[in-house]
């Protein structure tokens, strides 16, 4: 009895709960609590919509503009300034008057609007990520310098921040170990009207650029191994100045020839790798491009139709590259297509090099073809030099291998870019021809030679053989040495081509001549060995030496002449002398006419 009185009231104390209740508990705590985190999250985006309109308010994008000024300064170590600061929602945010000091106080980079659209927001650079979608840079200044006396460019702190390294030294070394820099990102960069100067005293140089509009698409940007690709880069109306004078050779020296030993600690930077842009695709649309060397010649003395290679001027250039490679001043890639014309008046019509690559000691051209309204040349060419200074003396010090195939070479070409030719009298009477030739050409200007050539002159004149020549840019003094295995030609075309060579009508009865041998001296003397073939006979030249530069009258010869076979009854019109065979020795011959002849 007792036993069932304490069950019955044990049952009393504890109620038993429905289980239909406690889910509706359970419901109700869930509801609260996504109606709590919606209320929430509600609150930050209002938070966050309001600090976005709270930064679009004039006077705390002033206040945001200092305090970036500020914190750039800081961290730049320089004078960092902007006068306005428009921040859109979420992902934008444009800079005016923006300008950057180099360490000197010197304007370093200035920008009327530099605009950055964002991928991800400015939250990313918590964890040193910056991803842009476009910068663009308007009415701006970049002012890059080496001062005088300075061995750095006034970037270099900039990079230097970007890339900071870690000293760890071992025994007598530090080396600087790379630290992770920020990871940035841009997908392109629009220019429109930027101004663009580069000065290095040490090297003598300043480069002075402007770009009336530019867009840039970039693939990716890794600082960390210094690695830029790009996949459309195209300038339109750009130009670029290039003034040389002396600059500051001990300097110079420092940086470049003979770096002086270094005393104590040695610090060593691990990551020693050339920034690389690799470009899949880059235009150029209507350029301008002007170089001038004060430092070998402050005034220019050429006339103006006259190529001076201390002072050019190019311009209407259109250019399209493919898949080019830079690195430091080294150059690779596929020219598709260029053209331009000069201030002398020459105009190229295109330019094409299937796989050109471009050093500070040679330039090769592979599958070149250079087209001009009297030429057409190819097909590969390629250049030696120990430096780039080579250039200025480009007749002398810059060595060529080009191999032509069915090239189609203007006299008046070859001389634009030789214009001292402009003073050999065998040029300037051949301007007007083209020469066809196939071969192989090698040497500098004033040392050119050729081998396996085939040469032809109109429809007149073939030659095979090869050639050599010293002095081709210097009046007055140009020799030759032809080693003929034929050449077909007429008297008629070698009165045309040589200077002061006029033989008497009657000379036109050898008709065709054919022939095998030498020829070595120079334009006004001329040594000649070999068998001459000719409608009336055959001639051999024994060491016949010719001089004309005087008149018929006065033209010099002497050597050693054979006759063989030839028809003197046709040559003389006289039916009773027939054909002969004679062989002769000339010691001092003079004349040409009848009655000069001696």
């Amino acid at each position: 009895m007792e036993d069932q009185e304490q069950t019955h009231s044990n049952s009393e104390s504890t109620p038993v709960v429905p289980a239909k209740t406690a889910e509706k508990k359970r419901d109700s705590f869930l509801r609260r609590l996504l109606r709590f985190s919606g209320r929430l999250i509600l609150f930050f985006l209002s938070l966050l919509l309001a600090l976005m309109l709270v930064l679009h308010i004039p006077v705390v994008q002033n206040w945001a503009a200092k305090k970036a000024s500020a914190y750039l300064s800081e961290e730049f170590q320089t004078t960092v300034s902007l006068d306005y600061i428009r921040i859109g929602i979420f992902d934008s945010f444009i800079l005016d008057e923006f300008y950057i000091e180099d360490l000197r106080g010197d304007t370093l980079l200035y920008s009327k609007s530099l605009q950055v659209d964002l991928k991800r927001g400015l939250f990313g650079l918590l964890f040193k990520k910056l991803y842009i979608s476009e910068i663009g840079l308007e009415n701006a200044l970049v002012d890059l310098e080496r001062p005088m006396g300075s061995k750095d460019m006034n970037y270099q702190f900039i990079l230097d921040y970007f890339s900071r390294n870690q000293p760890v030294e071992i025994e007598d070394t530090i080396y600087l170990e790379p630290k992770n820099p920020i990871d940035l990102d841009i997908s392109s960069l629009r220019l429109k009207n930027v101004d663009f100067i580069r000065k290095d005293s040490a090297r003598g140089q300043d480069i002075i650029a402007y770009i009336g509009s530019g867009l840039c698409n970039f693939r990716n940007i890794n600082l960390a191994t210094k690695e830029i690709n790009i996949t459309h880069f195209t300038l339109t109306k750009p130009e670029v100045y290039i003034n040389q004078y002396l600059g500051d050779t001990l300097i110079y020296n420092e940086l470049f020839v003979n770096p002086p030993p270094l005393l104590g600690p040695v610090y060593i930077k691990t990551d020693t790798t050339q920034l690389t842009a690799r470009i899949a695709r880059f235009r150029m649309i209507d350029g301008k491009f002007g170089f001038h060397n004060y430092f070998r010649a402050p005034e220019r003395w050429t006339p103006p139709d006259i190529l001076d290679y201390n002072h050019m001027d190019l311009f209407q250039i259109n250019m399209d590259m493919r898949n080019l490679r830079v690195q430091g001043l080294n150059f690779k890639g596929k020219i598709a297509s260029m053209n331009f014309k000069d201030s002398t008046g020459f105009v190229c019509e295109n330019i094409s090099v299937e796989d050109g690559l471009v050093t500070d000691t040679m330039v090769v051209l592979n599958d070149l073809q250079i087209v001009t309204p009297t030429s057409n040349i190819g097909d590969t060419l390629i250049m030696e030099y120990s430096e780039y200074a080579d250039f200025k003396d480009y007749v002398n010090q810059v060595y060529m291998i080009g191999q032509f195939h069915d090239a189609r070479i203007s006299v008046e070409d070859i001389m634009v870019f030789a214009p001292v030719l402009e003073d050999n009298a065998f040029f300037r009477k051949n301007r007007d021809e083209v020469v066809s030739i196939d071969g192989i050409i090698r040497g500098t200007v004033n040392s050119l030679s050729g081998r396996d050539l085939e040469v032809r002159l109109n429809d007149d004149t073939y030659l095979a053989g090869g050639f050599g020549s010293f002095g081709l840019a210097m009046p007055g003094f140009v020799a030759i040495n032809l080693q003929l295995d034929k050449m077909s030609t007429s008297v008629q075309t070698l009165r045309d081509l040589i200077p002061n060579f006029n033989p008497p009508e009657i000379f036109n009865k050898l008709g065709r001549l054919d022939f095998r041998g030498r020829v070595d001296g120079f334009f006004s003397d001329l040594v000649i060995k070999g068998k001459l073939a000719t409608e009336l006979g055959n001639i051999i030249l024994d060491d016949v030496i010719l001089n004309i530069t005087g008149s018929r009258e006065t033209f010099g010869y002497r050597g050693g002449l054979s006759l063989i076979g030839f028809e003197l009854d046709r040559w003389t019109d006289n039916a009773d002398l027939g054909t002969i065979t004679v062989s002769s020795r000339v010691i001092d011959g003079q004349g040409v006419t009848g009655a000069s002849a001696n």
